[in-house]
């Protein structure tokens, strides 16, 4: 695991969040603010042994960490805080939360109100990447997100800080959606399948000169 740096860019280092009670229960999280969705023990101990993995390349780098609002990627920003004794307020921006799924949220792999749901099995069936990509996760009734929704305020969040914070390496603790959803972009990989897995860390490199966004896994 190896952070890459360049005068030109500016480094985007996303975590996402350990293991959480919901993800132990096979329960979609989406948006949800439930308190008690927070990090198992074994998400914990999944964090901290990124987090070292991560700190001895952190020398003489001026280090900002930033977290999507929600309880498991706070706690998980917290512990990275800790490993790396990071003094400053760790600072929260609502466009690294997961993908809003709407009415879907909640529900886990056996209910009926979310296999059985109209949208989800029509959704199933988009072979076209792009037009699943395109496509909210949850019934449009709910206003649900689409992974480019995701995307968009993700890029937005770089654009804006990159510009701000040129000289930092931003770590940022945040979700499977965000993560999976901009490094497809990045790599033109529509396929399926989650690009991090929980705790596991992706750098996102961005260029100033051009405003575009290159990957790295670490």
């Amino acid at each position: 695991m190896s952070i890459e740096t360049g005068v030109d860019s500016v480094d985007f280092v996303c975590m996402r969040h350990g293991e959480s009670v919901w993800n132990a229960q096979h329960r979609l999280q989406g948006q949800s603010p439930d308190p008690t969705n927070r990090l198992t023990a074994e998400g914990a101990e999944q964090v901290k042994a990124s987090a070292l993995k991560l700190k001895p390349q952190l020398a003489g780098r001026e280090v900002m960490i930033w977290a999507s609002p929600l309880p498991r990627t706070k706690q998980t920003a917290e512990l990275i805080a800790k490993i790396f004794e990071y003094k400053q307020p760790i600072r929260l921006d609502k466009r690294l939360m997961e993908a809003y799924h709407g009415s879907f949220e909640g529900k886990n792999d056996t209910d009926p109100g979310y296999h059985d749901h109209p949208h989800y099995a029509a959704r199933k069936e988009i072979k076209d990447p792009s037009i699943k990509f395109n496509t909210p996760f949850g019934p449009p009734e709910d206003k649900a997100e689409s992974p480019i929704k995701v995307y968009t305020r993700v890029k937005e969040f770089f654009d804006e800080i990159a510009a701000q914070y040129p000289n930092h390496l931003h770590i940022i603790a945040t979700h499977g959606g965000p993560i999976n959803h901009t490094y497809k972009v990045c790599t033109g990989d529509y396929g399926p399948g989650e690009r991090a897995a929980n705790g596991e860390v992706i750098q996102f490199k961005y260029i100033l000169e051009d405003k575009t966004v290159q990957t790295t896994c670490l």
